[in-house]
C-alpha cells in the first residue's frame, strides 16, 4: 500500500515538473502531437512546404514521433527547395550543426544527390561532423583520406580517423585498418547517451580520457554531455558513484530542456534527493528559468539543508543573514553557517572565523587586524568591501605589521579604497622596505626611480631594488640591469648589468632577452659568445621583440653565432622593418639596393629608406641621398640629396659632411662655393673621412 501511494506521489510530481518545465527549461513547444503526424506526413507529400518543414522539425526534434535526422534532412530540403526560408536555413547550417545531418548532407554533396555536386562543401561538412565525434563521419573521412577521394591523399589522417571511428566500435573502420594498414585496435564499452554503447580502445583511449573530454564538454554549456556525466555520476561508470553530482549535472541539462535530463531531476526531486531540492532552492533564489522567489526559495533550500546539503546550509545561513524572503535573523544565520562549516563548507568556514576572529581585532590583535582585512578585501566570509579592509589594514599597519604596511602603501598608490596618495605611499613603503620586506623594496625602489610621490633619485632607487633583488624579488632584475647599462645611480658597470639582465632573461622577459643577447654578441664588459647570444635573441624574437628580431637578421646577414643566410635575414628584416623598426627598415633598404639575397629592385629600397630616415636612421639619409643624386629607383634630384646630406651632416656623418663639400665644389644642385666646399671637407677630414683627406691634399699641391 505505501509503495502504491509513494509510486502515485512519485507520478504526480514528475508530471507537475513536466508541466513546469516548460516555462522552467524553455523547453521546445511541440509543433504538432503524434496523431497529426500523418497528416503532416500527407500535406507535405502533396508539396506543401510548411508542412514539410513542420514534418522536419517534428523528426529533428522527436516531437510526436521517434527523433529520425534523415528524415529531417530530406523534408527540409524539399521545403527549402520551394524558398522555405526557415528551411533553408536548416538545411543550409546542417540542422544548427547536427553531427547526424552535416555528414549526411555532406555525402549529398560529394555525391551530388538532391543538389548540385560540389566535393569542397561535402568535405567541409563531414569533417565538421567528424570532429564532433559521429563515428560514422569519421569513417567516411578516414577513407577519403585513404584513398584520395575528395582531399590529397593521407595514410596519416586516414589511420587519425579510422582510429576514432573504430574506438567508437565502427566495424568496419576496424577491419580497414587492419586490412590496409595491419593495425589492431581492441575496445572496451564506455556508455553514452541515444546510443547504447561506444567502444573505445582500453590501450589508446581509457576512460579517464573519455571523461576528461566529457567534462571538458559539460562544463562549456553542452546539455548531452552534462547528462551523459551525470548518468555516469549516477551508475558510477568511469567515475566513484557521486548522487549529488549526478543530480547536479542533471540539473544543468535539463535547464537546457534536455528531456533525459529533465526526468533523471524530475526523479531525483520527487526522491527529495538533497541536491535536487538546492538546485530548486536556488533556481527560485536567483529567477534562473522561473520567477524569482524568496520565500520559495527558502522553502526549498530549508528542505535541502534539513537533509544536511552543506550548500544549502550555507545559503540558507545568508538568506537569514540578509533578510531575503524572511526575517533578518542573526541566531539562525550562525545555527546554519556552522552547520556548512561542520561540513567543511570554505565560504561558511570564513563566515565563521571572521566571527571569531572580529573579537580579537576589536581587542588590538595585530594578526586578527590582518585577517579582518583580508576578509574584506578578498570577499572572504563578507562582502566585499576596500574602504573596510584599508580601515583594518591601517590598524594593523601602525602596529608594525609589515605585509599590512606595504597593503596599504599599494592602495594609497591606487587610489583603491582610500584616497590617492603617492606620497603617503611612499611613506608606508618605506616603513614596510626599512624591515627587510623585499616586495616593499622594489615598490620603494620604483618610486625613487620616477620620481612619484618622492624626489627623483637614482642612487637611493639603485639602493633599494638591489635590495629587493637580493630578498629574491625577481621583478627587480630586468631595472637593475638597466640603470648599471645605463649607468643610472652609479657609475655604468656592463659585467653588473649584463649579471642581473641574465637573471631577467632566464624568467622569460623579452626585453631583457634581447638585452642579454646583445652583451654576449657586442660586449662590452663580457666574454663575447655569439653562439649563446643568438640563442637568447631567438627567445626574445619568438617573443615578438622587435629588437631582437632585427638583430637575429643581422646575425644571419652577417653568418655571426650561425650559419650565414641572405634569405633568412631578409625574411627576418622585413619581419621587424613591417613593425616600423628604423634600423631594420634601413637593413631591408640596403639589401634591395645590392641584391643581397634577393634582385635589386632600387624603388623598394628608396621606399624602406624613406621609411628608415623617418625613424632617424643616418645610414637611410645618407644612401637615399645617394640614390636621389643617381636617379637610382627615383627620379635625380639633386635639391632632395643636398637635404638629406644636410640632415645625416648635422648627426655627424663624415660621408655627408664629404659629399656636400663635392656637390659645393662642382656646383651641383647649388651654387658653386669653393670655400663652403672646403669647410665641409675639413670638418669630414677631422672625424678621419679618408677621401676628404686625399681631397684636401689634392687642393694643397
Amino acid at each position: 500500500m505505501r509503495r502504491k501511494k509513494t509510486h502515485k506521489l512519485h507520478r504526480m510530481l514528475l508530471g507537475v515538473f513536466f508541466i513546469a518545465a516548460v516555462g522552467l527549461f524553455a523547453a521546445v513547444s511541440p509543433v504538432c502531437g503524434a496523431d497529426n503526424i500523418q497528416g503532416l506526413k500527407k500535406s507535405a507529400e502533396l508539396g506543401d512546404a510548411s508542412a514539410q518543414h513542420d514534418l522536419a522539425r517534428a523528426y529533428e526534434e522527436g516531437i510526436g514521433t521517434a527523433k529520425n535526422i534523415p528524415g529531417a534532412v530530406q523534408w527540409y530540403l524539399k521545403a527549402a527547395m520551394q524558398g522555405h526560408v526557415d528551411s533553408q536555413y536548416k538545411f543550409a547550417t546542417a540542422l544548427d550543426g547536427n553531427p547526424e545531418a552535416s555528414h549526411l548532407i555532406g555525402k549529398m554533396y560529394m555525391n551530388g544527390e538532391g543538389v548540385q555536386k560540389n566535393s569542397a562543401t561535402g568535405f567541409k561538412l563531414i569533417k565538421e561532423s567528424a570532429e564532433k565525434g559521429y563515428s560514422e563521419a569519421q569513417y567516411d573521412l578516414g577513407a577519403m583520406y585513404a584513398y584520395g577521394e575528395g582531399v590529397t591523399q593521407s595514410d596519416d589522417e586516414a589511420v587519425k580517423w579510422w582510429k576514432l571511428a573504430a574506438q567508437q566500435g565502427d566495424s568496419k573502420a576496424r577491419a580497414n585498418l587492419y586490412k590496409k594498414y595491419k593495425i589492431e585496435v581492441e575496445s572496451v564499452t564506455v556508455a553514452k547517451e541515444d546510443s547504447g554503447s561506444v567502444s573505445a580502445p582500453a590501450e589508446e583511449v581509457p576512460v579517464k580520457g573519455r571523461l576528461k573530454d566529457i567534462m571538458k564538454a559539460a562544463e562549456s554549456g553542452e546539455a548531452n554531455a552534462q547528462y551523459e556525466l551525470g548518468k555516469m555520476y549516477q551508475e558510477g561508470d568511469g567515475v566513484k558513484k557521486d548522487e549529488n553530482k549526478a543530480v547536479r549535472y542533471f540539473s544543468m541539462a535539463a535547464k537546457k530542456s534536455h528531456v533525459g535530463a529533465q526526468f533523471e531531476y524530475a526523479r531525483a526531486l520527487g526522491d527529495e534527493h538533497p541536491e535536487a531540492l538546492y538546485q530548486m532552492g536556488r533556481m527560485y533564489r536567483q529567477g534562473d528559468g522561473v520567477k524569482k522567489d524568496p520565500a520559495t526559495a527558502l522553502d526549498w533550500l530549508k528542505k535541502a539543508a534539513t537533509k544536511g546539503h552543506a550548500e544549502a546550509q550555507y545559503e540558507l545561513g545568508l538568506m537569514y543573514a540578509e533578510g531575503d524572503g524572511v526575517a533578518k535573523d542573526d541566531d539562525e544565520t550562525i545555527r546554519w553557517w556552522t552547520m556548512a562549516a561542520d561540513q567543511g563548507h570554505p565560504e561558511a568556514k570564513a563566515v565563521i572565523e571572521m566571527k571569531i576572529i572580529s573579537k580579537d581585532a576589536a581587542a588590538g590583535d595585530v594578526k586578527a587586524q590582518y585577517n579582518m582585512a583580508k576578509f574584506y578585501e578578498e570577499g572572504s566570509g563578507t562582502l566585499k568591501d576596500l574602504g573596510k579592509a584599508m580601515e583594518w589594514y591601517t590598524k594593523a599597519a601602525a602596529q608594525g605589521h609589515v605585509v599590512s604596511q606595504f597593503k596599504l602603501a599599494t592602495a594609497l598608490l591606487a587610489g583603491k579604497g582610500v584616497k590617492k596618495s603617492p606620497s603617503g605611499a611612499v611613506e608606508w613603503f618605506r616603513k614596510s622596505a626599512e624591515k627587510d620586506y623585499g616586495p616593499a623594496q622594489f615598490q620603494l625602489g620604483l618610486m625613487y626611480k620616477d620620481g612619484q610621490g618622492v624626489a627623483k633619485d637614482e642612487g637611493e632607487a639603485l639602493k633599494w631594488l638591489e635590495k629587493a633583488a637580493l630578498k629574491g624579488e625577481t621583478r627587480a632584475y630586468y631595472d637593475l640591469g638597466d640603470m648599471y647599462a645605463a649607468g643610472r645611480g652609479s657609475k655604468a658597470d656592463h659585467q653588473t648589468a649584463a649579471l642581473w639582465l641574465g637573471k631577467a632573461a632566464a624568467l622569460g622577459n623579452a626585453e631583457a632577452q634581447y638585452r642579454y643577447g646583445n652583451y654576449l654578441l657586442n660586449g662590452p664588459g663580457v666574454k663575447e659568445d655569439p653562439d649563446e647570444a643568438v640563442k637568447w635573441l631567438q627567445k626574445a624574437a619568438e617573443a615578438g621583440n622587435v629588437e631582437a628580431i632585427s638583430a637575429l637578421g643581422e646575425c644571419y646577414a652577417e653568418g655571426k653565432g650561425t650559419g650565414k643566410s641572405e634569405a633568412r635575414a631578409l625574411s627576418l628584416f622585413r619581419e621587424a622593418a613591417e613593425k616600423e623598426h628604423p634600423k631594420a627598415q634601413y637593413n631591408l633598404g640596403l639589401i634591395y639596393e645590392t641584391g643581397a639575397g634577393t634582385k635589386k629592385n632600387p624603388g623598394e629600397a628608396v621606399k624602406w629608406y624613406r621609411k628608415a630616415a623617418k625613424g632617424d636612421v643616418v645610414e637611410a639619409m645618407y644612401r637615399l641621398a645617394l640614390l636621389n643624386c643617381n636617379g637610382q629607383g627615383i627620379k635625380k634630384d639633386y635639391s632632395e640629396a643636398i637635404k638629406l646630406w644636410e640632415q645625416a651632416s648635422g648627426k655627424g656623418d663624415a660621408m655627408s659632411l664629404y659629399f656636400l663639400g663635392y656637390m659645393h665644389e662642382t656646383g651641383s644642385g647649388v651654387n658653386r662655393d669653393p670655400g663652403k666646399a672646403k669647410n665641409y671637407y675639413l670638418q669630414a677630414a677631422k672625424q678621419g673621412n679618408r677621401f676628404a683627406l686625399q681631397t684636401i691634399k689634392d687642393m694643397k699641391n
